[in-house]
């Protein structure tokens, strides 16, 4: 049986002090990992960065709830065959 990747949902606004570390402890725990971040259209340029490695989901159109962006961030890690773990 193939397992399938883990994705881990962060629903991010305004985080781009701290996303880079969150980013990089995650990769050191966790195997066969995918990470989408559903940003919620930071000002900080938390959407804009290039995460190497990771899958960064475009950032929505405008502002919207934590529920909305973890739905979000679910439906396009089932869509690409992962596990989704939302995290806030």
């Amino acid at each position: 049986m193939t397992l399938k990747r883990t994705s881990i949902i962060l629903c991010t606004h305004n985080e781009a002090n701290y996303i880079e570390n969150t980013i990089s402890e995650l990769e050191k725990n966790i195997p066969n990992l995918e990470i989408v971040i559903v940003d919620d259209a930071s000002t900080d340029g938390t959407g804009t960065h290039g995460y190497p490695g990771q899958v960064r989901y475009p950032t929505p159109p405008a502002s919207s709830n934590i529920e909305t962006a973890q739905r979000r961030g679910c439906r396009y890690s089932v869509r690409r065959n992962c596990a989704p773990v939302p995290r806030t």
